[in-house]
């Protein structure tokens, strides 16, 4: 059994995504604001460029009420690997 996960496929471009940034953190929005803070690993489709965000650990790095998750929000908001989900339902 392998420790990979499956590849992640493109269905327009039928070929598999490839690992683009490894460690980037993924800001969950909720309706009041910054909620929790996630580590995941970044894939890009060679063909067509389409991202998505993947691999994401059992739990959150942080949530909005832990005392330094702003300090560790502006941390992360400087190393250029933040991305957000601005859609929670």
């Amino acid at each position: 059994m392998s420790a990979y996960p499956r590849p992640i496929h493109c269905v327009d471009c039928e070929c598999d995504f490839k690992p683009e940034k490894n460690g980037v953190y993924l800001l969950e929005m909720a309706d009041f604001g910054p909620y929790k803070l996630w580590n995941a690993d970044l894939w890009k489709c060679p063909s067509c460029g389409r991202e998505i965000i993947s691999g994401y650990g059992k739990t959150p790095v942080a949530s909005h009420h832990e005392e330094d998750f702003y300090t560790l929000l502006g941390k992360v908001q400087n190393s250029n690997k933040l991305y957000i989900n601005h859609t929670r339902k």
